[in-house]
């Protein structure tokens, strides 16, 4: 592999293959490898046979050893916030939308119930009915639940990204 147009020799793939290589013959080697189609061959063959080899024994270790850092400890404390937040935005979506089905079912019941005088008091006054003022004000309330609902939302995805 001295010049460019000769091939990775056997000694060279052994050496990478058992991770003896230094870092500049292992630049040379991946310098190599994506420049010659034959040789890009041989690395996709060595690297699919060593990638089901057994793991180095210091890798526990260090794994281990990783995870009790500070650093890596309060990342798993935010991610696990964040998903508590989550639940907490969603848990108040729910109980506020619950709130407001039962004010709605609430407030139609109490007026169907009661439609005579309702009706009297329109007819003296020629005003729009009550019915139809809290139809339409339902309409709008339940809008900006929407709206409320939909900037929530947002503001999740915004979070999440």
């Amino acid at each position: 592999m001295t010049e460019e147009h000769t091939h990775i020799s056997d000694e060279m793939w052994k050496k990478y293959a058992q991770g003896t290589l230094s870092t500049k013959e292992e630049e040379k080697l991946y310098t190599h490898v994506g420049c010659c189609t034959y040789c890009a061959e041989r690395f996709a063959n060595i690297v699919e046979t060593d990638f089901f080899a057994e793991p180095p024994s210091y890798l526990y270790d260090e794994i281990v050893e990783r995870s009790r850092k500070v650093d890596v400890q309060a990342a798993a404390t935010v991610r696990k916030t964040s998903k508590k937040m989550k639940i907490l935005f969603y848990s108040l979506k729910v109980g506020f939308a619950v709130a407001a089905s039962i004010f709605l079912l609430t407030m139609t019941t109490t007026l169907e119930q009661n439609p005579f005088e309702f009706s009297e008091v329109q007819q003296q006054e020629n005003k729009p009915s009550i019915t139809k003022k809290i139809n339409d004000n339902s309409y709008k309330f339940t809008g900006y639940l929407q709206d409320a609902t939909n900037r929530l939302l947002e503001f999740k995805i915004k979070e999440d990204k």
